[in-house]
């Protein structure tokens, strides 16, 4: 063959320079050069001297190529002033980076590129602000169009409002390969990419980096069955803006993508119908990304209150540390996840037998969830890994590798995937025994919802003449224990005994056996209640070993607490002042205790 003019096309595939083109069959080839004249013939040698002008020479629908050579230079100065109007056609930019030739829009804002025809493709272009504020210079109005690996380009104080516009008539476009230069200094951007309502959109292999006001991705009307793949973008606008901004009812697949936004963590629109996959990440720091939005990541604050349906895997994990607490320990949740607590021999052995303390059976679940610093477990399931363990070794080795590792529909009973036996955010909490068919989520909901012990304080308890409220019980009743310390010295002769004011019945009832001295009592003293006629004991010593100053048989004694609201009666009123804790267990889900005003 020839090196001058390649009159007759090319009858099988072919590479040039490395770029492959695969549709190519016989058909017209054409050589496009600026450098050439106006009265050239579009070879090798005598090239057109625009795009626009090999547009008009080639035969639709004939596998027709133009290619363009390296320094060419297309400007376009007004509306349609490039017009890609014949179907079928493929343009090739050969060169590399900034040597290819480029198409550039000047003089007038509306100034385009118009793809007006179907199944045109063009590989390796580079496209180049020439003026500010650019309306759409990439105008797609047909179907079938392929952009591949295209270069696109503001200036310094020039920029495109939106880069690409395509309508609803694209129907199967691809864009394949997007390297976007940003300027800082030019209009405000709105998009790079903006597509309306077409059937069956690619978009991939996308990286761009920039403040746009609207979405580096806009769907402004919904499109249908679109693919976002491989996208890595990164939209500095402050408000924050999404990097992906889709409208209701948009389709399709969102896939292997990662986003960062200003701050925050919303990468795109929430309110649209696409299948986000677990591996397209959000970020609004330089910090830890999500793998998975249901599991969270090690920044996620920990959940509070009741469950929710937006709190990860890992708030609720932090919460249970948090909340997870053990009768007579003294630091429960250090004992508990340390190990010092002895428990580590139960790691491997039966679980607790019947009958012995809460504490002992928070202790064990907790040896068999494991430490943050657990090695994660390798090979088979063993007998003797933890929990956490486990976990670790899913974050390994799992891997998305079908649509049977998308976020299941919420409280699925199917056993099927591991999606299905994890759940999903929204499940409702799991309720009395073991199921064969709640999922994790909905045991986890279950266990904030129902652990315990609680713990909560009233620090600004007053001597008084009557009552002074302490603790208000809402919800359902409690168990519990109630202990109080002199904060500040009791300032003179005073008696005083704990009750409760009870709502159905409206009642009050003596929690203790009768009223004792707190006589000028010093700060560090103790008041606890003992045995089974709850005998409201002061203790000076500071520390106090319960039962040690009483019968052998006597011990702390606990309540059972309606709904109502727990006082100290005093005698007299008197300066000082005693901090009141009440650890208790709910006997409601709904049942809840606070320090009363």
């Amino acid at each position: 063959m020839k090196p001058s003019s390649y009159p007759n096309g090319f009858t099988n595939g072919v590479e040039i320079r490395g770029v492959p083109l695969l549709n190519t069959y016989a058909g017209n080839v054409f050589w496009v050069d600026s450098a050439g004249t106006l009265n050239g013939t579009g070879t090798f040698k005598r090239p057109f001297a625009s795009i626009d002008t090999a547009v008009g020479n080639c035969t639709a629908n004939n596998g027709d190529i133009i290619f363009v050579k390296p320094g060419h230079v297309e400007t376009v100065i007004a509306a349609a002033g490039l017009d890609l109007d014949v179907a079928g056609i493929t343009v090739v930019f050969l060169g590399n980076d900034t040597e290819r030739g480029y198409i550039t829009f000047t003089t007038d804002t509306a100034a385009d590129m118009d793809v007006d025809a179907a199944n045109i493709t063009m590989i390796n272009p580079r496209f180049v602000a020439g003026v500010d504020a650019l309306l759409g210079p990439i105008d797609v109005n047909a179907a079938g169009f392929k952009l591949v690996n295209a270069t696109i380009e503001d200036a310094a104080a020039i920029s495109a409002i939106d880069w690409l516009v395509a309508d609803a008539n694209a129907d199967d476009m691809t864009i394949d390969g997007v390297l976007y230069r940003e300027s800082t200094t030019g209009t405000q951007n709105q998009s790079l990419i903006q597509v309306a309502a077409a059937t069956r959109p690619t978009i991939k292999n996308v990286r761009a980096t920039g403040d746009f006001a609207t979405g580096i991705i806009e769907n402004g009307t919904a499109w249908v069955d679109a693919t976002l793949e491989n996208l890595v973008l990164d939209n500095s606008n402050s408000s924050p803006t999404v990097c992906v901004f889709l409208v209701a009812g948009s389709t399709g697949w969102f896939l292997n993508s990662s986003l960062r936004v200003a701050s925050g963590s919303t990468g795109y629109t929430a309110a649209n119908a696409m299948q986000i996959a677990p591996d397209v990440v959000v970020t609004g720091t330089d910090g830890n990304v999500a793998a998975d939005p249901t599991i969270g990541n090690l920044e996620d604050a920990a959940a509070t209150g009741s469950v929710t349906t937006t709190d990860t895997l890992m708030s609720y994990v932090k919460q249970l540390v948090t909340m997870l607490g053990a009768e007579g320990d003294t630091n429960p949740v250090s004992e508990i996840l340390s190990g010092t607590s002895g428990i580590t021999t139960w790691k491997t052995g039966a679980a607790p037998a019947t009958g012995i303390s809460m504490s002992e059976v928070l202790r064990y679940i907790s040896e068999n969830l494991g430490a943050v610093d657990t090695a994660a477990a390798t090979g088979v399931v063993t007998a003797t890994d933890s929990g956490m363990a486990y976990v670790k070794q899913l974050v390994t080795e799992l891997q998305v590798i079908d649509e049977f590792h998308d976020v299941p529909a919420a409280d699925n009973t199917l056993n099927a995937q591991i999606n299905e036996v994890i759940g999903n955010k929204t499940d409702a909490a799991a309720t009395g025994a073991v199921t064969t068919t709640d999922t994790l989520v909905g045991y986890i909901k279950q266990l904030v919802t129902e652990a315990g012990p609680r713990c909560i304080e009233k620090s600004d308890g007053a001597v008084l003449t009557g009552n002074d409220n302490l603790f208000t019980i809402t919800g359902g009743p409690v168990r519990a224990k109630i202990v109080g310390i002199v904060t500040t010295v009791i300032g003179g002769v005073s008696n005083g005994d704990l009750q409760i004011v009870t709502t159905d019945p409206a009642a009050t009832a003596n929690l203790n056996a009768g009223v004792v001295a707190i006589d000028s009592d010093a700060s560090g003293t103790s008041y606890i209640n003992v045995g089974n006629t709850s005998v409201f004991t002061p203790t000076t010593g500071g520390a106090v070993l319960v039962g040690a100053a009483v019968a052998a048989e006597q011990t702390e004694t606990e309540f059972i607490l309606p709904i109502g609201t727990v006082h100290f009666r005093s005698s007299a009123a008197q300066t000082g002042v005693i901090k009141w804790y009440m650890t208790y267990w709910p006997m409601s889900p709904s049942s809840v205790v606070v320090a009363a005003a």
